[in-house]
């Protein structure tokens, strides 16, 4: 029996939901067994029950179905949450789909709405158990290849979609394992890796899509965004076995924004500056300089994609004397001026 969880700060939605014709025609597959009035109520739930599936909505009070959902999916609670929308929440509900929600559902909800959503939830839940355990297993050791600099992690891609094939699992839910696998990957990248949430959007390259038409167009999407994360990571990777070198190089990344140069960084390492230019070069194939440009450029290019801030914001933020000369610098490196590259961040 799937054990259904109904979040709501709204008595009246909630008991509309459980008087749906589709709980009475499928009273021996699933129940709604919990109800909550807000998150933090609901998060209790689901720590000290079963609960397979959870339909929360997003706007209620202590603790939102947003936040409620980036618990759920930290700390591995349940695998499938439904997220219900006004229209007005219509671009949260995408974003939900980001932080790993299985779907959601603009209000009015009605009979066929839930229907088409609790099916696939329920195909999803009934085909995991036996699919879960063998991604899990080959994203580990592509994990465990990238943190190597080994990029053959393609034979073990192939071995999961084979045996998602092989399990006879509608596209719905091969699309939600492969929606967590995704998410695992994100998971443990950015725990190695945390300095990557400065230099590429993970959460963004991560979160693949819900529809397609067929199995393998899913898994070319899988490969191409996996393809894409690892291109990201490699950009920082160092072919030296110097241990000095690969610290200086991790100490550059995660403080580029503070004052960085050959002489602040022969201060924090206790080297030679002279020395240190020399090593550096003689290791990595690139000037000190160089490296911290190239690193510089990297951070910008994140900066300027939030849109947060304005140019003349990120090149004063990186250090550079004016942002004349940083968007010299940017267009020398990349091709184009940053405004361009703002113009084409979507």
């Amino acid at each position: 029996m799937i054990n259904i969880l109904i979040a709501d700060d709204k008595e009246v939605f909630r008991r509309k939901i459980k008087r749906l014709d589709y709980f009475k025609t499928h009273n021996d597959q699933m129940q709604i067994s919990f109800e909550a009035q807000n998150g933090e109520e609901a998060l209790d739930i689901i720590k000290n029950s079963k609960v397979d599936i959870i339909i929360t909505d997003i706007r209620m009070p202590i603790m939102d179905g947003m936040a409620l959902l980036k618990e759920i999916k930290t700390e591995k609670l349940c695998k499938c949450v439904i997220l219900l929308s006004e229209y007005t929440d219509f671009a949260y509900a995408k974003q939900g789909i980001v932080y790993g929600a299985f779907d959601y559902i603009v209000k009015p909800i009605d009979n066929e709405k839930i229907t088409d959503v609790l099916d696939r939830a329920a195909d999803y839940l009934n085909t995991i158990q036996s699919t879960s355990a063998f991604w899990e297993d080959s994203a580990a050791e592509i994990i465990r290849m990238t943190d190597e600099n080994n990029e053959d992690y393609s034979s073990l891609l192939d071995a999961v979609f084979s045996n998602i094939k092989a399990s006879g699992c509608t596209l719905s839910a091969a699309t939600g394992e492969m929606k967590h696998m995704m998410a695992y990957i994100e998971r443990n990248i950015l725990h190695s890796r945390p300095y990557m949430k400065k230099f590429a959007p993970v959460s963004e390259i991560c979160a693949i899509p819900s529809e397609y038409g067929s199995s393998d167009e899913l898994f070319a999407v899988v490969r191409d965004s996996l393809k894409r994360l690892f291109d990201e990571m490699n950009k920082f990777s160092i072919d030296t076995s110097n241990t000095l070198i690969k610290n200086m190089c991790g100490y550059i990344i995660s403080n580029i924004e503070q004052e960085i140069n050959l002489q602040t960084i022969a201060d924090e390492f206790f080297v030679n500056k002279k020395y240190l230019s020399t090593c550096f070069k003689k290791e990595t194939g690139v000037n000190f300089i160089d490296y911290i440009t190239f690193v510089k450029i990297e951070r910008a290019k994140m900066l300027l994609r939030d849109k947060s801030m304005k140019v003349y914001e990120v090149a004063a933020a990186l250090g550079f004397a004016d942002t004349e000369y940083f968007s010299r610098v940017f267009k020398q490196k990349t091709g184009i001026s940053p405004s361009e590259f703002v113009s084409g961040v979507t």
